[in-house]
């Protein structure tokens, strides 16, 4: 009787690590499980916009984020899009960075900040190709200036998520110890992240997935980035 008591145990401890454990294990991976869940959030939401390349509910979204716009409050929105997520500005801020990295001496978080944002280039590129989503400017009339190309996922939201995100970690070496500037950046750089997707659905330049999208599919590559790094670190 004891002995099979005993064997329950034994059989209830393999299959049910203790608490120490699963917070060791999480402590550990959990970029590395925030990057799976983000993929798989990703693939159903590629799908669903495979499938529903014009989707009636997310032209009435659009339709009514772009339906009361002053000139003002446009021109307001255009320069923080374009600051905070255009491919110029983040490729001209990412240079400076990557040189005081470089001259830092931190070439192992120079050469994963810069290869995290090249590899975005091709990844998402092969994403537009197979989902060729057309953007709003197409279906919402009072949008001028209209953009071309594929749509989905939003290229301003994904890279600037990798950026930010790296920012805000190297910030810490790059900055002066204690300085005003420490603390302040990398705060900001999590609400200009933020930003880049309302303004994206504001000017009409994409669609609500498309803005979704480019959260998620830049969350993986930051993830999984900073996953490499601090493993190879430790």
């Amino acid at each position: 009787m004891h002995s099979t008591r005993k064997k329950m145990r034994i059989g209830v401890n393999i299959w049910m690590p203790d608490s120490t454990a699963l917070r060791s294990l999480w402590h550990n991976n959990s970029l590395f499980i925030l990057a799976i869940v983000q993929s798989m959030l990703f693939g159903v939401l590629t799908c669903w916009v495979y499938k529903h390349r014009v989707d009636m509910g997310e032209i009435k979204l659009s339709r009514s984020a772009t339906k009361k716009r002053s000139h003002l409050l446009r021109s307001v929105v255009t320069i923080i899009s374009n600051v905070s997520g255009s491919p110029l500005a983040v490729s001209v801020a990412a240079a400076f960075v990557a040189l005081a990295l470089w001259k830092k001496r931190l070439k192992f978080e120079d050469a994963l900040f810069t290869g995290s944002l090249l590899a975005l280039i091709p990844a998402r590129a092969l994403i537009r190709g197979i989902v060729r989503r057309p953007r709003p400017g197409l279906f919402i009339a009072r949008i001028h200036g209209r953009k071309r190309g594929d749509s989905f996922p939003s290229g301003h939201v994904s890279t600037s998520i990798i950026f930010y995100g790296w920012f805000s970690v190297v910030s810490k070496s790059l900055l002066p110890e204690n300085s005003v500037w420490q603390k302040v950046l990398p705060r900001l750089s999590i609400v200009m992240a933020l930003l880049v997707g309302p303004t994206r659905i504001y000017l009409g330049d994409h669609w609500v997935s498309d803005v979704l999208g480019g959260y998620l599919f830049g969350g993986i590559f930051l993830c999984l980035s900073l996953h490499l790094y601090h493993a190879l670190k430790q």
